[in-house]
């Protein structure tokens, strides 16, 4: 990628020379206010924009080291608040918007993918976004399965992709008190407990009509078993014990 913004860099100075900045060329682009010129930054596309991808995508369109073109959800209201974000944070209608993420990935001007999904599609879109030459930011856990983090290295290593899991816990949230523990400020630790919470259930919940905000349940559910749709089965959250969130169920 360095090899790739020194090559584009070098053009633009030369064309700049030679013809005097034509208008085309706006302010913005060429980094006008101390943001980076367009050719600088990374350019990147969200797959995933519920509570944490739309937190994840304020960001990424809060950092001038960064480019946001394109958001994909298959909830309406998702896609929709993430498009109107990323157009009101640059004062234009260039953000483009898409159902499937394969479209996104089908673009050859997109550096990057931010995926924030539910957690079953993690793997499988971390794996096509570097196959589709994109680096990855993918939300935790970056996998269900030993097997999915190891085929993520293969193709990684074999693309020579950078895939990064984020946990904001690891820093934000724990950070001190793993600083304060191997201080010695709370003594000799003899024993550590986690609380993960309980394991997810298998969900039996009958067919709803699929609402039209939804649109598209079977790329909702991708690589996981077919079922029909819940509300239980795509709500938002966090929780493995509420029963009426997709984190709940096994499947």
């Amino acid at each position: 990628m360095k090899k790739c913004f020194v090559g584009r860099r070098s053009f633009l100075k030369t064309a700049a020379a030679a013809f005097a900045a034509p208008t085309i060329i706006t302010s913005a682009a060429l980094g006008a206010q101390g943001r980076p010129a367009a050719n600088e930054r990374v350019v990147l596309g969200g797959i995933g924009l519920g509570k944490q991808g739309q937190g994840d995508l304020i960001g990424f369109i809060s950092d001038k080291r960064v480019q946001v073109v394109a958001v994909c959800d298959v909830k309406e209201n998702c896609l929709g608040r993430a498009q109107k974000s990323v157009n009101s944070r640059y004062g234009n209608q260039d953000c483009k918007r898409y159902v499937d993420y394969r479209e996104l990935l089908a673009r050859d001007d997109v550096d990057m993918i931010m995926c924030a999904t539910p957690d079953h599609w993690h793997a499988q879109i971390a794996i096509d976004s570097m196959k589709s030459g994109k680096d990855v930011y993918c939300e935790k856990p970056l996998t269900l399965t030993i097997a999915e983090g190891r085929k993520i290295v293969d193709v990684a290593r074999r693309y020579g992709r950078i895939c990064s899991g984020g946990s904001q816990r690891v820093i934000g949230d724990y950070g001190t008190a793993a600083c304060s523990a191997r201080s010695g400020r709370f003594g000799k630790i003899v024993a550590a407990y986690a609380n993960p919470g309980p394991p997810s259930i298998h969900c039996h919940l009958p067919g709803q009509p699929i609402p039209a905000n939804m649109l598209s349940w079977d790329l909702w559910l991708g690589p996981a078993p077919w079922a029909p749709y819940h509300g239980y089965r795509a709500s938002g959250g966090w929780s493995v014990a509420a029963n009426n969130v997709w984190r709940s169920f096994y499947d």
